[in-house]
């Protein structure tokens, strides 16, 4: 849902250019841990991966990229 809104706020978006800003956008997990060990950091982790999916972020930046 969140690619369709990035998507209708900017049509030329190529898959890169979404990945990069749902990853860029996101908003950072630093605490907890997964089942199997994995923890939380600053940053990119195995645990939360780029963090919380922030869709007002994603479609701000895609709205404004040419």
């Amino acid at each position: 849902g969140i690619v369709a809104l990035m998507l209708s706020a900017n049509s030329q978006l190529t898959p890169t250019h979404v990945r990069e800003m749902l990853s860029d956008t996101a908003r950072d997990v630093e605490r907890g841990a997964t089942g199997l060990g994995d923890t939380a950091l600053a940053g990119h982790d195995w645990a939360t991966g780029a963090g919380f999916v922030d869709a007002f972020a994603a479609c701000s930046r895609a709205s404004q990229t040419p």
